[in-house]
């Protein structure tokens, strides 16, 4: 119920369909007595959050038509990413074991492979906004701009001229996130602005 609630009403839909669900189950266990019944409800409710919860977001995802189908595949293949980079990575350099009595043959070479590769894919697929100060002392605004060329598009840039490193809100960051949001979703190309005003 919950994967097609989302699906056709979005976000609050599934968190109502969620809520409906966990008072059917405090019902249902109520109506059978109160002895373990604790124990029980907070083992349904952890059923019920972990596989449907969860799931469901795939079809929040493609709620939203306009590049639902896009997060999708950015999911996956970051997914299959983490996999593929840990089992590599692990397999050839793994010599630290991370949890020997859980899982004997996870690395944390192979953890850090894993993360490496999903940071790899994510940064390839996922759209980026670098927002930077001038006046920064700490990070050089060419770095920056210099991950903004390297970047792949979608990709805007917009730098503060009195910013420092950690002030840009008080130069208008947030107006600028959420106008770069709006036309990620409108699926308009964003133009590349090198200064705020």
């Amino acid at each position: 119920v919950m994967g097609p609630a989302a699906y056709l009403g979005g976000a609050g839909a599934l968190l109502l369909t969620m809520a409906g669900t966990l008072l059917l189950l405090v019902l249902w266990r109520a109506a059978r007595g109160l002895d373990g019944a604790a124990r029980d409800v907070s083992a349904g409710a952890f059923t019920v959050g972990y596989a449907p919860f969860q799931a469901a977001f795939t079809a929040l995802m493609l709620h939203d038509a306009g590049n639902g189908p896009t997060r999708i595949l950015v999911f996956v293949m970051i997914t299959i990413a983490s996999d593929i980079g840990g089992y590599a990575v692990g397999v050839l350099a793994g010599k630290h074991p991370m949890a020997p009595s859980v899982s004997p043959k996870k690395s944390w070479e192979g953890f850090v492979g894993s993360t490496a590769t999903c940071v790899l894919v994510g940064a390839i697929t996922v759209p980026l906004l670098v927002i930077h100060g001038e006046q920064d002392d700490v990070t050089p605004v060419e770095m920056g701009r210099a991950v903004y060329r390297a970047a792949p598009e979608p990709k805007e840039i917009a730098t503060f001229p009195e910013a420092g490193h950690s002030d840009h809100h008080a130069f208008g960051a947030f107006e600028v996130v959420l106008g770069w949001i709006r036309r990620l979703r409108s699926d308009r190309k964003a133009p590349n602005s090198e200064t705020a005003e």
